[in-house]
């Protein structure tokens, strides 16, 4: 509510909006939501303007109110359902999904909870975004017999605080199998893991202003942007191959986003097509929990859709975005990459896109943009690659010849930065011997290279943008050099190896104090996606293994989600495989890999 006043006053004058006077009509009116009228300014001529600047019509709040005061519902008192109708509104609550989270939670058949508790915990669970068909399947998970096996009451309300926070129902089946301990015990590392690869669904407040294509921006999202760390790591780069005679290339992306808040967890999503929406996608999605309401925010910084575009957007702390001016649609810079997913199907196709929209920066009063920024290097099936950037408020798109692009300074900022480091060689120095004197005793000719690696003396060895960006194009090339990848797997093998490169163990890069919510600096997961072939494979910090999605075998009719990390290492026991082995010695527990 606090945010949508914000709105109210700073982005909209809303005030004399066309419906606003029928909607502050029914809030006064016995058959609305019959709001008091004191002599003073009255609440309903406080809250019609709110509510218009919020995205709210007449009819949301007729049909939420059916919802809440039916007897064949939730069955609220008035004054119940005049106290919730107004905050649930403003968050954009579906009245169908919240009577299907209510039937769940109150049917004997699924959770069977009493029904002052089921609707208490029916708001509780809209509120934080949980899906009615999740806390179903989390209370089948801790009550059936297999596997958990919880009392009645208990899986109860288990049930209802796993989905709060989001737990998916078969991570949380999956990890208590395979824990060790007490029940309580497993019962906390499954939860744990549940939570922490849970697939969220983020449910966005409308904002006229800044719609596109069905994009919409957040509330929530505006007020995170604000905080965003003014300094995550991210590095890309692309490897070629010849595919029968024709280029292809292999994109090697890391993603060093903080632990914002202490919150950030991930899952990857097939986003299917719709109506709005010409093209199935897969992304990459960062999962925040927004303080002080933990309202989960899913952003897609990642991706590749089923026509072969891909794009990955980095910090770039420089941007000035452009200005949304009357007449002109408004494009939230974070929703960048799920609208061009969604819509464009070539780089061309991505920059007529963003000509038609003016991207623009989330600010709110007497914040910064600072760190806020974003660019974003934007791939297609034809080989063709382009880097896309908003300095001084205009937008600047080049080719990507270099093929290679990190964060802060500017791309040419960054091409010109190679110069400075032609003393690298691809090969062994011997370029000194002329001058090599024999020395006494048992030190030998000098100068003399002792052992290898010296062609590399002086590459920049930090995980700073400039120093990424230099070792990513240098060892690239001198690894293509030695040896020119010829397939898909080849690729995949140099690409893994430069993603290592610049890979970050936490602690390693300190977080800003400067920046609310920042943390140590990691690698939270490594993308490696080929637009000609239709492939991302995907890894995460704990588990090493890459995992496959074939775009090309997704059915995109229907949303779908994939775990980024298992809980495990993903670690091959191959003890016993080259034979027989020994058995497990009396009361052994075998790591869990």
């Amino acid at each position: 509510m606090a945010l949508c006043k914000v709105l109210l006053a700073t982005l909209l004058q809303l005030a004399s909006c066309i419906g606003q006077p029928e909607l502050q009509q029914w809030l006064y009116s016995k058959d609305g939501l019959d709001l008091s009228k004191p002599d003073s300014e009255s609440v309903a001529d406080k809250e019609a303007p709110i509510l218009t600047a919020c995205g709210v019509s007449l009819d949301d709040l007729k049909q939420l109110r059916s919802v809440l005061y039916s007897t064949s519902f939730l069955d609220f008192s008035k004054q119940e359902m005049k106290d919730q109708l107004l905050d649930l509104s403003k968050q954009h609550i579906d009245p169908e999904i919240l009577k299907h989270m209510y039937t769940n939670l109150y049917d004997r058949s699924s959770v069977d909870l009493p029904k002052s508790v089921a609707k208490s915990s029916s708001l509780e669970l809209m509120k934080a975004y949980a899906q009615p068909d999740q806390v179903k399947e989390l209370y089948a998970v801790l009550y059936s017999s297999t596997p958990v096996n919880l009392p009645k009451k208990d899986a109860q309300v288990k049930a209802v605080e796993l989905a709060k926070a989001g737990a998916d129902p078969i991570a949380l089946k999956n990890s208590y199998a395979g824990a060790r301990g007490t029940q309580d015990q497993r019962l906390e590392t499954a939860s744990d893991s549940a939570v922490s690869i849970a697939t969220l669904q983020m449910q966005f407040l409308q904002i006229s202003a800044i719609k596109k294509a069905g994009r919409l921006a957040s509330l929530a999202m505006l007020k995170f942007l604000l905080h965003l760390p003014a300094a995550w790591a991210c590095s890309y780069v692309e490897i070629p191959w010849q595919d029968h005679g024709h280029p292809s290339y292999l994109i090697s992306r890391t993603m060093e986003l903080a632990n914002v808040f202490n919150s950030t967890m991930y899952t990857v999503d097939a986003v299917p097509r719709s109506e709005e929406d010409k093209f199935g996608y897969i992304a990459p999605m960062n999962i925040f929990h927004i303080p002080p309401t933990g309202l989960p925010v899913k952003v897609a910084f990642e991706g590749m859709n089923e026509a072969g575009l891909t794009i990955s957007a980095q910090a770039f702390s420089e941007s000035v975005y452009e200005q949304a001016e009357p007449g002109t649609t408004g494009l939230n810079a974070v929703d960048v990459v799920p609208a061009l997913l969604a819509n464009c199907s070539t780089a061309d196709a991505a920059i007529e896109f963003l000509e038609s929209v003016r991207v623009v920066a989330p600010t709110l009063p007497g914040s910064s943009p600072e760190g806020n920024g974003l660019h974003w290097a934007i791939a297609d099936s034809s080989g063709r690659s382009i880097i896309v950037e908003y300095i001084q408020g205009k937008r600047v798109v080049l080719e990507n010849h270099p093929r290679v692009m990190t964060n802060d300074p500017d791309i040419k900022w960054h091409w010109k930065n190679l110069n400075a480091h032609v003393q690298l060689s691809p090969t062994y120095p011997l370029q000194n011997d002329f001058l090599q004197v024999q020395t006494e005793d048992d030190v030998g000719a000098v100068p003399r290279p002792v052992g290898h690696g010296w062609n590399l003396y002086g590459i920049p060895g930090d995980s700073s943008s400039p120093s990424r960006f230099v070792r990513l194009f240098y060892l690239r090339g001198y690894g293509m050099k030695a040896n020119p990848p010829k397939s898909f797997e080849d690729a995949v093998v140099l690409g893994t190896a430069l993603l290592n490169n610049v890979f970050i163990p936490f602690g390693s890069v300190a977080a800003d104090p400067r920046s609310p919510g920042d943390g140590p600096e990691l690698t939270d997961y490594g993308v490696l996606k080929s637009p000609q072939e239709r492939v991302m494979l995907m890894r995460g910090y704990r588990n090493s293994q890459w995992r496959k999605i074939d775009l090309k075998r997704v059915d995109f009719s229907q949303a779908k989600s994939w775990l980024l990390e298992d809980g495990t290492l993903g670690i091959k026991d191959v003890t016993c495989s080259a034979g027989t082995c020994k058995p497990s010695e009396p009361g052994h527990v075998p790591i869990q890999v």
